[in-house]
């Protein structure tokens, strides 16, 4: 049987122990407090990140109609160009052959006097112009004598057969 004294002691020991195990326990419940907080932390910010994904998921559908949107503008700038390019090969030939054209051009000039040369002829023309009127002139002078001589060739010839 336990004696007064051993339950004393008995009591000491167990109120050693306790209250540092009631201290710990209270620290322990402090901490678990202070884990409950962190945990209703980590819940606000899984919430906020589950919301942040879903904005950013929406923001990819969003860049996928973005692209889905260029692309399309990609296909028709593409057919643009492509009619453009026919364009313009169009345009190359044509160039081309006004080119030929013109090269044509130049050749038929290079056949044409030089203005030097043009006035020089034209010189000459001039001179046998005025050469000619003059000679006509001449002519025109001794065919007005001759005319002249068979009226009174034929007035004299008129005159005596009558």
């Amino acid at each position: 049987m336990l004696t007064k004294q051993d339950l004393q002691q008995i009591q000491k020991l167990l109120t050693g122990t306790v209250s540092p195990l009631k201290a710990d326990v209270g620290d322990l419940k402090q901490d678990v407090g202070g884990l409950k907080a962190d945990v209703g932390d980590l819940k606000q910010d899984v919430g906020g990140l589950k919301a942040d994904v879903g904005g950013l998921k929406a923001d990819v559908g969003d860049l996928k109609q973005d692209v889905g949107g260029l692309k399309a503008g990609m296909l028709k700038a593409e057919k643009r160009m492509d009619k453009i390019g026919g364009v313009v090969g169009e345009l190359v030939k044509k160039f081309e052959e006004v080119g030929e054209v013109i090269d044509e051009i130049k050749d038929r000039i290079n056949l044409l006097p030089t203005k030097e040369e043009y006035f020089g002829s034209m010189d000459k023309l001039m001179k046998e112009v005025k050469d000619v009127r003059e000679s006509q002139e001449a002519i025109g002078h001794q065919l007005s004598e001759h005319t002249d001589r068979i009226e009174k060739l034929e007035s004299k010839a008129s005159g005596s057969f009558i």
